[in-house]
């Protein structure tokens, strides 16, 4: 059940009587937050793809220099 408010506050109109929560019925306000919150969330995923991808490019490098220092050693041991 909603209350109207004596006082109004933007974006604000009605007040819950069970939960005494103020209610917003600013759509745009909400659209905007949930953009800036998706926008966050793809952001932090590409920060962590790129993370992941410089660990993955190290562990090759590693890979290749112990590779060579195999090939070295199989050379010099002939």
């Amino acid at each position: 059940m909603k209350v109207e408010l004596d006082e109004k506050v933007a974006g604000i109109t009605h007040r819950d009587t069970h939960s005494k929560a103020l209610l917003n019925s600013d759509m745009d306000a909400f659209l905007k937050y949930k953009k800036r919150k998706q926008k966050m969330l793809d952001q932090k995923n590409t920060n962590k793809s790129v993370s992941e991808l410089k660990e993955e490019l190290h562990d090759l490098e590693s890979e290749i220099t112990q590779i060579k220092e195999m090939i070295t050693l199989l050379i010099t041991n002939k």
